[in-house]
């Protein structure tokens, strides 16, 4: 047994000593798939797009009576995650510590309408509109190797959340129009953390996995992130 952990520490030692002569003093750089999920977000997404699929069932009622067939419509997209890209730099310091910096930027944008018209064109309607929501990140922390391949790293840093709502909208009701718009941005910059690891299955290249979190109630983001990076 005691010869089983000799050789384990040598083993170790010298793995220690090959990741020193092959790792102190390099940098990588990743770039990678991103992709976030915003329960603020989903929540606006549903609730706008429940009230449009609302008037849709309501208006439905009315086709073939008051309303004729094909004059009205509705729709509006349903929500998915934000998608975008990650950048990441790493510099180790020594055998095994080194730091490193994460930027991560998603973005997506969900369509709405509504069209009334009759035929006889004294009554008609319409409205488009859209959300947006957009996350950025900026993470930096301490990574550690492990070994020849495999090495871990945690981040903190700050994550800002972007919803902007628009709408315009014009309706004519027997001679009586009117047409307008609506505007409005909201953000919050949260506290934001990650952790990843990065393997080096062949020499110079590295891939990475991480995940990252942000903010907390309707700005709470959970998402991650998957790359390819060259190591010099």
């Amino acid at each position: 047994m005691k010869k089983i952990a000799v050789v384990i520490v040598a083993g170790l030692a010298a793995g220690s000593i090959s990741v020193a002569n092959a790792a102190a003093g390099d940098s990588t750089v990743s770039v990678g798939y991103a992709q976030i999920h915003s329960g603020g977000l989903k929540n606006a997404v549903e609730h706008y797009g429940g009230l449009l699929n609302s008037a849709s069932d309501n208006m439905a009622g009315e086709v073939g009576g008051t309303i004729p067939d094909g004059a009205f419509s509705a729709g509006a997209d349903k929500y998915k995650d934000p998608r975008g890209i990650n950048i990441k730099y790493r510099y180790e310091f020594d055998d095994n510590w080194g730091v490193i910096g994460s930027f991560t930027y998603a973005r997506e944008k969900y369509d709405g309408h509504i069209n009334l018209s009759e035929p006889s064109g004294d009554v008609s309607g319409s409205g488009k509109g859209s959300i947006k929501g957009d996350y950025f990140s900026l993470l930096a922390g301490p990574a550690y190797r492990v070994n020849d391949y495999v090495s871990g790293y945690a981040m903190i840093g700050l994550a800002k959340s972007k919803i902007k709502y628009s709408a315009d909208y014009a309706y004519n009701d027997y001679g009586d129009s009117e047409n307008g718009s609506y505007r409005e941005d909201r953000s919050r910059t949260s506290f934001a953390y990650g952790v990843g690891l990065q393997f080096n299955p062949v020499k110079n290249i590295a891939i990475d996995v991480a995940y990252e979190g942000s903010g907390s109630g309707d700005w709470k983001t959970n998402g991650f992130n998957v790359g390819v990076g060259y190591t010099f």
